[in-house]
């Protein structure tokens, strides 16, 4: 399953790069250059890694709580007071 979502979201990274460089570089005379595309890429990079990594860590925990909460059913208690 993790593999899943590394992949998921090394695909919307690679997205998100792409619609960058497109933006920038649309229209302009060096829209095609490699070496402009490239600079485009690394001043976008640690936006794109921050927004789309997701640490095997940050997984784990998420996938606990999860199973925690959809496992647990919410019963009503009396307050302590009563």
């Amino acid at each position: 399953m993790q593999d899943i979502i590394v992949s998921y979201l090394e695909a919307r990274k690679e997205d998100f790069l792409q619609a960058k460089i497109n933006s920038k570089l649309r229209g302009k005379k060096n829209e095609f250059d490699e070496e402009a595309r490239l600079k485009v890429r690394l001043e976008n990079q640690v936006e794109a890694d921050t927004k789309y990594n997701i640490s095997y860590r940050d997984w784990e925990t998420d996938r606990k709580s999860t199973r925690l909460n959809s496992s647990h059913s919410a019963k009503s208690r009396m307050p302590s007071s009563a």
